[in-house]
This record gives structure tokens, C-alpha cells and sequence, in this order.
């Protein structure tokens, strides 16, 4: 985990445990299409680019649930290991779940780390799609080493602002069926 992420998510829980934040939370939208048990059908990853498809992942999840949750006053599609159809794992995976961007729900993932004279930034995103028997995720890594103007801290803030000078380095799909 990068110092940036770290440093987020810590200031997250610290928000969280201290009462600080919007105390009205958004309720969970009732009847989300994407609550539930999934069996993975196909799972591929090219970390050489985002020309294709790539290789088929092997050793990840078959069966995950995902469930909409609150989280810090954001609704999150919480991503859960499964050991099979009907025994998942109490702990949310943060960087497998989803956030609903306005347009739908997303994978987006900011990570950020370096020196006081570069940067490492990487953007992770893709749209999570209802099919007839699942849903499917193609999300595609966007990252670049930034040279940092005078005064300037490695933080995942620079992510949007850089946007145009990551480059896509990964491609993942993920298919899988509802049960």
C-alpha cells in the first residue's frame, strides 16, 4: 500500500472513529441489481498494456458477493471473498469495490507515491455492467512518473489534475454469474 493511500485511509478511519464527518449518511438505494452471490466465468489480465484481453488469472476468487453498503458516508458496492456459493468473508476488499460516480457504479482507485522531486500516480477505473447472467468489469490501469513542480507534495490529489499524462498499462475483465 502506498504512503498516500495509507495516509488516506488512515485519516478515513481516524474521521470515522472520532465522530468528525456528515452525521447524515445516505442510505444504501433498495434493490441494487448488483447485490449478491457471483460464480467468476472468466477472469483475463494484461499488465503488459491495454491491447486485449491478456491471460487468464489463476489462483483469484470463483465466488465473491457484493453488497451496498455506507461507508464514511459514501455508499460503496462492498466487494467479499467467498469460499464458496454460500460463505463469504466478514472484511470488505477496499480496492475490489465500487463507488457509484454519478453515471453508475465504478471502480476507481487513486494511488499515489515518491520523492520530493517525482511521483509515482496511478488511476485504476472501470465501469462495473449488468449482463444477462452477471455482470462484467473491464477496468484498465492508467499510470505515469511525474516530475513535481517546486513545493509541490506526492499526494493522490494529483491524480485528476495529471490525468493526461498517465498511460494505460493494464487491462483486467472480469465476467462472472449471479447465483
Amino acid at each position: 500500500m502506498t504512503r498516500a493511500l495509507a495516509v488516506t485511509l488512515l485519516s478515513c478511519f481516524l474521521g470515522f472513529v472520532t465522530g468528525c464527518g456528515d452525521t447524515a449518511d445516505p442510505e444504501p438505494d433498495e434493490g441494487n441489481p448488483f447485490e449478491g452471490t457471483y460464480k467468476v466465468t472468466s477472469h483475463t489480465k494484461d499488465e503488459m498494456g491495454c491491447t486485449g484481453p491478456g491471460t487468464e488469472v489463476t489462483g483469484g476468487d470463483t465466488f465473491f458477493r457484493l453488497t451496498e453498503e455506507n461507508l464514511f458516508g459514501t455508499a460503496v458496492l462492498a466487494y467479499r471473498t467467498c469460499t464458496d456459493a454460500t460463505t463469504c468473508e466478514e472484511s470488505t476488499n477496499l480496492f475490489a469495490s465500487f463507488i457509484n460516480m454519478g453515471n453508475g457504479w465504478v471502480r476507481h482507485i487513486e494511488t499515489a507515491s515518491g520523492t520530493s522531486e517525482t511521483c509515482a500516480l496511478s488511476l485504476t477505473e472501470g465501469p462495473l455492467v449488468e449482463t444477462e447472467t452477471g455482470l462484467r468489469l473491464e477496468s484498465r490501469t492508467h499510470s505515469a512518473d511525474v516530475m513535481l513542480n517546486m513545493g509541490e507534495e506526492c499526494d493522490t490529489d494529483l491524480v485528476e489534475p495529471r490525468r493526461d499524462e498517465l498511460t494505460c498499462t493494464a487491462i483486467e475483465i472480469l465476467v462472472a454469474d449471479k447465483l
